[in-house]
């Protein structure tokens, strides 16, 4: 009964997030202002995502996010397969869309833009990607227990930072080119006339994709650290 109840009101708590983040400012500006604050110790890590089923701010983000993907998917009007994807739609959907027979229309400067965010942003998480892998190697051969987390923990509190602000740059770089040329109002003011509307909306999807992606970084590397906390909770003797 107790699981069922803590269920119910997970659910709950994450429709009324919704509803109230969806009269917000959701301008890629502020989405990325509003990105969750990285943990400040392992204690705080545990504290986040145990006992399990919590409500995080990074799964409350993901809310956040998810409803922004499907308002671009919903205002494609299925002629986009590259939104469905984005909105986690695209295996029920193409059953029942052709989108190999839509045209896009494109502005290729947008595309060159898009082009270069996408080369940027990989090249900036490989780069993370590697700096934390080749140290963390060491700690796992030399560390045991609570040591490892904390290791973890300080290795990632002196490369994300970076990473996120690296990262923030490359995104901020092509909304403001989308600023530039009028494309953020084409979205707001749902002007489906427009002739490039449909690569408009899918620059927009491309952006929160990527956002996501480092939300993605920033929940792992702390639910990461939580679960050796957990563990060693858990089995004291295997931390010793």
């Amino acid at each position: 009964m107790r699981k069922i109840f803590s269920v119910a009101l997970f659910l709950s708590a994450i429709v009324s997030f919704a509803k109230a983040q969806s009269k917000s400012d959701t301008t890629i500006k502020n989405l990325i202002a509003g990105l969750p604050s990285f943990t400040s110790s392992i204690d705080d890590a545990y504290n986040l995502y145990f006992p399990k089923n919590k409500i995080t701010p990074c799964k409350q983000y993901k809310i956040l996010l998810q409803a922004e993907m499907d308002k671009l998917a919903n205002a494609s009007d299925h002629k986009s397969r590259l939104l469905s994807m984005i909105a986690g739609r695209f295996e029920e959907e193409r059953k029942r869309f052709d989108f190999s027979k839509v045209t896009i229309n494109e502005d290729r400067k947008l595309k060159d833009a898009v082009d270069e965010m996408n080369s940027s942003f990989f090249r900036v998480q490989d780069d993370f990607l590697r700096a934390i892998g080749n140290r963390l190697d060491s700690v796992y051969k030399r560390a045991i227990g609570l040591e490892i987390a904390r290791n973890q923990l300080a290795i990632y509190r002196e490369e994300m930072p970076g990473f996120i602000y690296k990262v923030k740059n490359v995104l901020l770089q092509l909304d403001r080119f989308m600023n530039d040329k009028g494309y953020n109002k084409v979205i707001s003011e749902k002007n489906s006339s427009h002739p490039y509307y449909i690569q408009i909306l899918e620059a927009r999807g491309v952006i929160l994709d990527r956002i996501s992606m480092l939300l993605t970084q920033i929940d792992g590397v702390q639910a990461t650290v939580a679960s050796t906390v957990d563990i060693c909770k858990r089995f004291p003797d295997s931390c010793k």
